[in-house]
């Protein structure tokens, strides 16, 4: 799959989120969550789909990714760990939108990988240029995802929205 391919398939996401948002809700079961939930069921959905799921907490102090990195995902065959900071956890648990941002931003990393094997069998076919470029696209495929993933549905008509 070329950029241009993913793109499109990013804009046809976009185009369809309603539905997707529905399908993801549904898949992790956050229908009925409130805000002070949505992390925990997050978790529980991926240690029930996922042998190999690790949360990895990890106390700020020790934390060796830097500043502007607040959360991760790496997959190998024996792990498919989230690592997150501490402080991050604790807010997203809380409800505070920007933390559970970065958490489901996680969550769209395991889930992409884990349904698009064939993705990590191009990975290590592709050249630097291949890879950086495919890093990019997933970033920004987890970006909306995450975006879709928490959108509320809200039954608004266009004449509602406009008289509002």
């Amino acid at each position: 799959m070329d950029e241009t391919s993913i793109k499109a398939a990013l804009l046809l996401l976009i185009l369809h989120q309603k539905t997707v948002s529905a399908k993801l809700r549904e898949f992790f079961k956050l229908d009925n969550a409130d805000e002070n939930s949505i992390v925990k069921r997050l978790e529980i959905t991926m240690t029930k789909k996922d042998n190999l799921f690790c949360l990895n907490v990890i106390p700020d102090s020790e934390w060796k990714e830097g500043e502007t990195i607040q959360a991760y995902y790496k997959h190998s065959d024996t792990s498919h760990e989230i690592g997150i900071k501490e402080s991050v956890y604790e807010k997203a648990c809380e409800g505070q939108l920007f933390a559970v941002f970065i958490f489901a931003h996680e969550t769209c990393h395991w889930a992409f990988i884990n349904s698009s094997q064939h993705c990590l069998k191009k990975w290590s076919s592709l050249d630097e240029k291949g890879r950086k470029t495919l890093r990019r696209m997933h970033e920004s495929f987890a970006d909306v995802m995450s975006v879709i993933l928490l959108h509320r549905e809200i039954n608004i008509t266009y004449e509602e929205r406009r008289n509002a």
